[in-house]
């Protein structure tokens, strides 16, 4: 859940991060298909940013595909850690995803 227990994320094997009202109504997908940005694989992992982040409307995902995205809750990508572009990543698959405080992507080191 949200912080404000409003949405739900999922994640799953069809490579996609759903965002959730409480009533089950999907209201956005991400989706590699749709616009190149998202998983290549299932989706192991997701995590909304808790309440004592910068900015408490983030989801970080984690999936088969070796990356960790960290989204926004428009289903916008502002961030992919990749070991295909860096080196320096995951060698296999993320199986778990967590924000560690403080946290904010203007200070990621």
């Amino acid at each position: 859940f949200s912080v404000d227990n409003r949405q739900i994320v999922s994640g799953s094997r069809d490579k996609t991060v759903k965002l959730w009202n409480t009533l089950g109504e999907c209201k956005y997908t991400i989706d590699s298909a749709a616009d190149g940005e998202g998983h290549t694989e299932w989706v192991s992992c997701v995590r909304f940013s808790p309440p004592f982040s910068v900015d408490n409307r983030q989801i970080v995902s984690g999936s088969r595909d070796k990356t960790v995205k960290l989204w926004n809750t428009l289903g916008e990508c502002k961030y992919t850690i990749d070991s295909a572009a860096d080196g320096e990543g995951h060698t296999e698959w993320v199986s778990c995803v967590r924000f560690s405080p403080p946290f904010s992507v203007d200070n990621r080191q």
